[in-house]
Order: structure tokens, then C-alpha cells, then sequence
């Protein structure tokens, strides 16, 4: 069995650990997560949950982690984004000599990253690298392993409409501030470019408390699949939307919102070279 180690990720790293299991044609595999949104996403036998308080408990987080690999026949092991975990749980921890370990390298606050853990070079089977990194990130990775691109590319969806009328999508898992930011964000773009006909549709796990008049909520466990018939789509600068958006560059637009790892400003302003 395979594992996708993405405690402490939001939906954005589930959807990527999907993405991989199933473009390297995985079937038996499970993902290691703390949000309870991913069985939006996947299905519940393929996930393994642990809960957000072993945040504050590293010692007892690196004991269930080890339960975890050795009660599941676990062979190899994808950590994504954070090469000793997003709280340094990883630093000291002993990966059984018979597990793979790959380590999946998304654009990440590299020196933000060193000055909060202090770590040797970690033992890493392979790593896979999503896309353009700092150049000090990518330096480590290039003096101390042999690097392979990865393209994470989407399986097609049927593409359909989500309403009759003309429409546009904002899209963002994340907070309701966040969410209501991108909300006025896309009343300006539409009011700029003359569209205030279009629908606004935001797609979000949860409906926010309060909604900006003229937008609707829609629950949906796969936004993309409404994309090609959307006039606009507005989005926050995660890895996973921003790639997703690729091929509909010409009505994508997008805020960046501060991370406290991932560096959303420096991917939307590279977004020219995907």
C-alpha cells in the first residue's frame, strides 16, 4: 500500500495526493489527513484521519504515525510539500528501512521554511518536483538528490454547465474572509468588464455567514468540471486551482493571500511561465 502524508493540509493537499495516486495509477493507496473536508474529495476508505489536536503533541503525532505504517502494510510513502512535515514532526523520525519514501517539492517560503526547523538533509528515495521553486530550495534539492519533474495533470472531466444563464465562478476552500475578499473581487471584475449580467456563483465546502448580494453558494466536490462554460473564474494562487486554470488562462484571474509556508505571491507572479 501506498500512503500520502498530508497531516495538517488543507483540501489543496489531498486533491494533489488524488491527483498523483491516480496519475501513477495507484489503487491501493490512503491519505494521511486532518481535514475533514477530504471525503468531499475522495472516499472514505481511502482516507485515514488523524485528529488536529496531535498538532500540539509532536511526541504522540510521530507515535500514531508509526502505528499507522506498521498495521497497514504500507510500502511507500509521498510526503507533500513539507520535507520534515508542515511542524517539524519529521526531523528525527525513523521511516521503516522497507518503506519508499518520495518527497513531493511545491513552491514553498523555503528560507521562512530553515529559520523555523533546523534539520540535516533527509533521506529521500526520490523526489518529484510540481513546479518552479526558490532558487535556495532548489538549490538543496539539486546538490543533494536527482530531481524528477512532474506534471500533475488532471483525469478529464465532462465538462457541463452549472446553470443555463451566463455565469462566473469563485472558487476557495479556505477561510470566509478569504473567501468574501475574492467575492468583491470578482463584483469589481465583472462590473470593469461590463459582465454585471453574469451569475456568481461561489464554490466553497461550507456556505460563508454572509454573502455579498448577487452571489450564490454551491457545494461542489469538483469545481473544474464547470470551467469551459464559465465567462470568469476567480480563484486564490494555490498550486492546485492555478494549475487546474491553466487552460482557461484567458478568463482566469486571481488573488494571492498570504501562507504561512506557501508563497501564493511569487506563484501568481510566475504564473505567465506555467
Amino acid at each position: 500500500m501506498t500512503l500520502f502524508y498530508s497531516f495538517g493540509g488543507g483540501m489543496g493537499h489531498v486533491s494533489r495526493s488524488i491527483a498523483i495516486a491516480k496519475q501513477s495509477m495507484l489503487g491501493d493507496y490512503r491519505i494521511l489527513t486532518a481535514t475533514g473536508f477530504a471525503a468531499d474529495l475522495v472516499d472514505k476508505d481511502k482516507l485515514i484521519f488523524f485528529d488536529q489536536a496531535l498538532q500540539k503533541d509532536i511526541s504522540q503525532l510521530q507515535q500514531e504515525l508509526t502505528k499507522t505504517l506498521n498495521g497497514n502494510g504500507i510500502k511507500e510513502v509521498f510526503l507533500d510539500s513539507f520535507p520534515v512535515g508542515i511542524l517539524g514532526e519529521l526531523i528525527d523520525f525513523k521511516w521503516p528501512s522497507e518503506i519508499r519514501v518520495n518527497y513531493v517539492a511545491r513552491l514553498l517560503k523555503w528560507r521562512k521554511y530553515l529559520s523555523r526547523f533546523s534539520f540535516q538533509i533527509p533521506k529521500f528515495d526520490r523526489v518529484l518536483q510540481v513546479e518552479k521553486l526558490h532558487k535556495e530550495h532548489q538549490e538543496f534539492l539539486d546538490t543533494n538528490y536527482t530531481i524528477e519533474n512532474l506534471k500533475i495533470e488532471k483525469p478529464s472531466v465532462c465538462q457541463k454547465r452549472l446553470t443555463d444563464e451566463k455565469y462566473a465562478l469563485i472558487c476557495h476552500s479556505g477561510n470566509e474572509e478569504e473567501q468574501l475578499e475574492l467575492c468583491r473581487f470578482a463584483l469589481e471584475l465583472t462590473s470593469l468588464k461590463n459582465l454585471t449580467d453574469l451569475k456568481l456563483f461561489l464554490i466553497s465546502p461550507e456556505k460563508p455567514a454572509e454573502l455579498s448580494d448577487g452571489i450564490k453558494w454551491r457545494n461542489s466536490k469538483l469545481a473544474r468540471q464547470y470551467f469551459e462554460y464559465s465567462e470568469l473564474i476567480v480563484t486564490a494562487c494555490g498550486f492546485n486551482l492555478m494549475n487546474e486554470c491553466l487552460p482557461h488562462k484567458g478568463k482566469h484571474f486571481f488573488l494571492p493571500f498570504d501562507r504561512k509556508f506557501d508563497d501564493q505571491f511569487s506563484r501568481a507572479s510566475s504564473y505567465r511561465n506555467f
